[in-house]
Formats: C-alpha cells, structure tokens, sequence
C-alpha cells in the first residue's frame, strides 16, 4: 500500500540538507491543520509586516525564517499554493496533496470504480436529465435556495442539495472545493448555474466518487480500517491516503485531531 512517505518528493525532501526531517515534520503538521478545512489553510490579513509566513511559523511553531525556506521549497514543489486576493482580506494557503485526496478512493476503490464504469455513464444521463427538471421547475417559481459551502457562497435548493449528496459520496468535500475555488478566484456565478457547476467540478478529475450500494463487506473493510487508523493516531500517524475512502469526514477530522495531539504532547515540534 503506497504511502505519504513513498512520494519522490517526499523522498527528495528527506534528503534535503540539515532541513530534511524538520521540513517533512512540518509540512504534515500543516497537512493536519489544511485536513481539518478541505486542504487549505486560510490566513487573516492584519498588520502588512505580519506575513502568512510569519502566521503559519506560529502555528507549527518554528521560527519565521526556517518557515519563509520551507513554504519556498513547498510551493517550488507544488506542494503548496498561495492564493492573495487584494479584494478580500485573507490569503488562502491551500495543500493540493490533501485536497486531492480527501475521499479519494484507494487502489482497491480505484478497482471498483472501473467496474461501474458502465453505470457511471448511465448516472451522468439521469443527472442531465434531472438537471434539466430543476431547471424547468425553477423557472415555475422562484428558488428558495441555502448557502453552503465552507464560505458560505455555494447557492442550492434544499432539492438540489439532496439530490447531489445522494448521487456522490464525497459531496460535501465538492461543495467546499467549488466554494474555495470562488472564493479564493473572487469568482460569483448565477444562483441558476451553481448546480450545474458542482457536477462539473465533480467530473473535473474524477473528483466525484458515485454512490453505490455498500455491502456487508464493504463494511467490514471500514470498521477494520478506521481501528487501523485510530491505532495510527494514537502514535501520531496522521490518516495515509490510501485510507481516506473508507472514512467519513467527520472520522478523518477526529483522527487527524488525535494525531495532532500526539506530536503536541511527545514534543515534535521542533
């Protein structure tokens, strides 16, 4: 089973000189932190001199100039992306690693996933078709829409919002990639089209994970990988990737916590 500490780049970093294992314990603190808010880390902007780096070296709790070398070599790597939009006042750090693999499926998944090829396509008919029954029904009357999304910006219909979370698995983990995704690109789409987008946002990489029918095995397998994990935790291994399609969010996030913990407590921030 692949692991985070079987990247090349990951490889590549661990020989980096002197730096090499701070950088790589840093980089999972950050990866524990941008877990719990969907693969990114938002930063207030406050004083001018008061940089995202400087922020971020707080919170992992090294000094500002190992961090300024550190976000050099990530962003290099494309580890990670900074997003500074002059019209609002934040500065979004986002981690493609765990915003890609957040309810991504593992090798095994990937298998399956194959074998439904055929019904993936039959879905995608039926979505089209019942996207243009919503757009039909809401041109009869006037939508009564909520805002979701982890910036509150992702605009559906209580209908609408079912519909998607019952087509896809990692729904929730869409809706806050789109609403990321427009407010960090200052992006405002019509109340109308933000359905549509978030099925585009699904196909786009095979983000989307389509539901099917969990079997009594299926079950067993994550009962057994959530123990595996919490085991992990408790070490403060924070939850590998291969692992995150057999946990809920809300798991991913209680274990991620455990782990953060752990390295607090066994002093691993220097």
């Amino acid at each position: 089973m692949d692991s985070f500490f079987d990247e090349e780049v990951i490889f590549n970093m661990e020989q980096f000189p002197i730096y090499g294992d701070k950088l790589i314990v840093t980089l999972l603190k950050l990866y524990v932190y941008a877990t719990k808010n969907h693969g990114y880390i938002r930063i207030e902007k406050t004083l001018p001199e008061d940089t995202y780096v400087m922020k971020l070296a707080k919170l992992c709790r090294v000094d500002s100039q190992f961090m300024a070398t550190a976000c050099a070599y990530y962003q290099k790597n494309n580890l990670m992306e900074v997003f500074d939009n002059e019209d609002v006042q934040s500065i979004i750090c986002s981690f493609p690693y765990v915003a890609n693999n957040t309810g991504k499926s593992s090798k095994d998944a990937d298998r399956k996933r194959k074998e439904r090829e055929l019904e993936h396509n039959e879905v995608l008919t039926l979505e089209h078709d019942d996207v243009k029954l919503l757009d039909e029904l809401s041109l009869s009357k006037d939508k009564n829409t909520i805002k979701f999304g982890e910036f509150k910006n992702v605009e559906l219909t209580e209908q609408e919002y079912e519909q998607f979370c019952n087509t896809y698995e990692n729904a929730e983990v869409i809706i806050n990639r789109m609403s990321t995704y427009m407010y960090a690109n200052n992006k405002v789409y019509d109340k109308e089209a933000h359905f549509k987008k978030l099925h585009w946002f699904a196909n786009f990489n095979n983000l989307g994970i389509l539901k099917r029918k969990e079997t009594k095995e299926d079950k067993q397998i994550k009962k057994e990988r959530y123990l595996a994990c919490k085991n992990n935790a408790e070490k403060g291994i924070p939850v590998a990737t291969d692992d995150k399609h057999y946990l809920t969010e809300n798991e991913i996030s209680e274990l991620n916590e455990i782990a953060l913990n752990v390295i607090k407590e066994k002093g691993f921030e220097s």
